[in-house]
């Protein structure tokens, strides 16, 4: 029979009898921790594994440890924390560590620009409407802003000059904003009617619409500079060559039309989708334009919400993922977390990992922006 533990352990010993082959488990407390001063001894019949899964231990200084399947312990560690928005923080940047600076979108529609490295210091802010921001896209040379609110207008926004250079609108509200080629601000669009744009945001030029999908359009990844993969609400992953608005692959999955974010792997064709089933799935997308579920991953619970994910280089392109309790979960190869901890007082929207610095910036309905460090 499985022991039912009601509390929690801090310190394992592990001891096998190979006769009988039963696992035995002591817990050692301190005597100056809040738990009571006592050993407990409990046997475990295991026949189907080879060791205890993963428990985690909230320690004094709300640090969480963790034990992972190969009996690494990971801790987490805040690194800073700003408030930013009274209202809350529906979105945060991308390209921190190259640019030097954190740009946070809010629920009432204000950016504020803070520096990222050093002291974290307020540059200032900027009005774009009453909705909230939903995707601020920070191009490679750190000049030029993409913002995308609930409305029907992409802005396309100088930071140096403090000026609006051009606005796109085609009277649809945007769900995904995905940059194609790096050169000439080439982006893909997805819209609510199902149809995806292909534009050059600087000029305002709309080059090919892709019309296939007969709902929404709830993700966009670029597999190569000619090729793309697209979701929508039909449940269908849509294979499609740029230039040509006829999908040369389709691929239906039951958890397609519960997409709410994604992330994709930069050295394979990996991606990772959240859905509103409290699951991630990854998705290989092969070399024969072959569609196939790789993985699920578990324990977090969104409610639906649109909660950010996000690779950790640093645990072997491991996941991070926030959810609707304010947690923060990191998986590994496993599909358990080996990692979790209180971040935000409400809902976890945003994740952000920066690899060059291996700090995981994080984000909340609370209105805080905060960064935390993985260590050994």
């Amino acid at each position: 029979k499985t022991a039912l533990f009601k509390t929690v352990l801090e310190k394992f010993l592990f001891k096998t009898d190979k006769d009988d082959q039963t696992y035995k488990t002591k817990a050692y407390f301190e005597k100056n921790s809040a738990l009571l001063s006592y050993i407990l001894r409990t046997e475990l019949q295991l026949k189907k594994y080879n060791r205890l899964p993963c428990v985690a231990y909230n320690g004094p200084n709300r640090d969480i440890y963790s034990r992972s399947p190969d009996y690494v312990r990971y801790r987490s560690h805040r690194l800073f924390e700003l408030y930013s928005h009274f209202s809350g923080v529906s979105t945060i940047n991308n390209c921190i560590y190259t640019s030097k600076k954190i740009i946070v979108g809010g629920l009432n529609g204000t950016i504020k620009f803070w520096n990222a490295r050093g002291y974290q210091k307020f540059r200032r802010s900027l009005q774009i409407g009453s909705k909230p921001i939903s995707h601020l896209i920070l191009e490679d040379d750190s000049k030029h802003l993409i913002i995308n609110s609930l409305g029907k207008k992409i802005i396309y926004f100088d930071i140096d000059t403090n000026r609006i250079q051009n606005k796109f609108n085609v009277n649809k509200n945007f769900t995904c904003l995905e940059p194609l080629r790096k050169t000439n601000t080439h982006y893909l669009i997805g819209s609510t009617s199902g149809t995806i744009y292909e534009v050059l945001l600087k000029q305002g030029l709309v080059l090919q619409k892709y019309d296939n999908h007969t709902g929404l359009v709830n993700s966009l990844s670029v597999i190569n500079q000619n090729n793309f993969l697209s979701s929508g609400k039909d449940q269908n992953f849509r294979y499609w060559e740029v230039g040509i608005p006829i999908n040369i692959k389709k691929s239906r999955q039951s958890f397609v039309n519960t997409i709410t974010s994604y992330k994709k792997r930069n050295d394979c064709n990996t991606i990772y989708y959240q859905t509103s089933l409290n699951k991630i799935y990854a998705v290989d997308f092969g070399s024969l334009n072959q569609i196939k579920k790789t993985g699920t991953f578990y324990g977090h619970s969104t409610h639906g919400l649109k909660c950010g994910v996000d690779l950790v280089s640093r645990l072997n392109y491991g996941i991070v993922s926030g959810d609707a309790n304010g947690r923060i979960f990191v998986w590994s190869s496993k599909p358990v977390p080996i990692l979790k901890w209180k971040a935000h007082l409400r809902p976890t929207m945003n994740i952000v990992f920066c690899p060059q610095t291996n700090v995981i910036i994080s984000s909340g309905w609370d209105g805080f922006v905060k960064g935390w460090v993985l260590k050994y």
